[in-house]
């Protein structure tokens, strides 16, 4: 593999550290800094010209949006994960935003049915027990809600319980599928937050009936991040 020599920090690389760089005519060579001292040299220039830059952003507003939905689905299939993933970090790391967010998926669910619900479909064909999940998490908000006690969980955070238990059930103690149990039942006031959850399969959820129960060892929401237990 050739290599070549960084003029910033003066280390000798590979090539594939160096970014290519497209000359007028459209052929390409290697910059002459590596990737991370261009990375190092962008975020300088970006700090000390902020303001340029914003007056140049808001200036070509409408170019920058068309160019970045272009990219956006030209390399949408590859980037699906990482973008998934920063639309949750913002979401979770914004929650004054997210009544705007939400409104806006209402809006475009009402006014994309047809498109919606095909969506709807398929991630749910190729989500099925995820779906599951969610499903029971939204029943239990919802009769949490009724009952005013509050709170709700995700499946998401619910997996992570699991996870955290090695996959068994806190009576029995078999792997198998594994129910959402509220550790104080809705119906005595208990909430729909995930520190109210236990993981029990069904037979021995079935057994607890509207027990108040708790089959988890002490200490146990020292394991947690606060975020998975309040929200």
């Amino acid at each position: 593999m050739r290599e070549k020599k960084c003029t910033m920090c003066g280390e000798v690389k590979p090539e594939g550290c160096f970014y290519w760089q497209k000359r007028k005519n459209g052929s390409k060579y290697r910059r002459a800094i590596c990737k991370s001292c261009y990375s190092l040299k962008s975020k300088k220039y970006r700090v000390d010209n902020l303001d340029k830059i914003n007056e140049y952003n808001l200036k070509n507003r409408d170019n920058r949006l068309v160019e970045s939905r272009k990219y956006y689905q030209a390399h949408k299939v590859e980037n699906a994960e990482s973008n998934r993933q920063r639309a949750n970090d913002w979401y979770r790391n914004n929650p004054e935003n997210r009544e705007i967010v939400k409104q806006r998926s209402r809006d475009w669910q009402k006014n994309n049915r047809e498109r919606s619900r095909l969506q709807h479909l398929d991630w749910q064909n190729r989500n099925r027990e995820r779906y599951r999940k969610t499903q029971v998490a939204a029943e239990a908000r919802r009769r949490a809600k009724k009952r005013g006690n509050g709170g709700e969980y995700t499946a998401e955070q619910f997996d992570h319980v699991c996870e955290y238990y090695g996959g068994m059930c806190l009576v029995c103690g078999r792997k198998i599928k594994l129910a959402a149990d509220h550790v104080v039942p809705i119906a005595k006031g208990g909430h729909s937050y995930i520190s109210n959850i236990q993981p029990l399969c069904k037979s021995c959820n079935s057994s607890k009936r509207d027990k108040h129960q708790d089959h988890r060892p002490a200490g146990w929401g020292n394991a947690f991040p606060r975020r998975l237990l309040t929200a």
